[in-house]
């Protein structure tokens, strides 16, 4: 009995049209329904069809560095620094001077990974509208992480007079209770 049940409930559904979550109909003509998809950022799906970005623009930069910073807890932020004055405590700016800072600025990332394997390293910088969203891209060796915390900060020389909101598009969620 429950065969000839789904027999009859696929023969209905082939006569009448199958309806998708999204509600798109596919008629059993064999015409194509067009459907919608959910946005996608950027990269590739399986099978190497490109993904595009969201509109904007990307932003370039030059002489991307990072280094590794003592762990005090967590930490995410971004500094757009335009002066000598502005430049963090932590890390090495020999070359970066007054005469550096007429022209150019430096943004600096500093974030923390539940793991020191994880390296990261600037990707991409795109601006929309008055919003600058940056990509860090984050590689690791192997399959097993370990499990000492990380904090990285990353910089990259942008031009000077960028007016915009900073943000990070990919941002590393920490478990609940750590504090950035």
């Amino acid at each position: 009995m429950k065969k000839y049940i789904c027999m009859i409930l696929a023969l209905m559904l082939v006569l009448t049209g199958c309806q998708s979550a999204n509600g798109a109909t596919t008629p059993s003509t064999g015409e194509i329904a067009q459907a919608t998809i959910p946005a996608l950022t950027e990269g590739t799906l399986d099978g190497g069809i490109a993904i595009e970005r969201p509109e904007g623009v990307d932003l370039p930069f030059e002489n991307a560095g990072k280094v590794r910073l003592n762990y005090e807890g967590s930490r995410s932020y971004i500094l757009y620094v335009t002066s000598v004055e502005e430049l963090p405590k932590e890390g090495s700016w020999t070359g970066y001077d007054e005469a550096y800072f007429q022209t150019k600025a430096l943004l600096i990332v500093v974030e923390t990974l539940g793991s020191g394997s994880v390296q990261l390293e600037l990707e991409s910088i795109r601006v929309h509208e008055n919003t600058a969203s940056i990509s860090i891209k984050r590689t690791m060796e192997g399959d097993v992480a370990t499990t000492d915390m990380a904090t990285w900060m990353l910089w990259a020389e942008v031009d000077k007079g960028l007016d915009y909101e900073w943000t990070l598009a990919n941002a590393t969620e920490l478990p609940a209770g750590e504090l950035y």
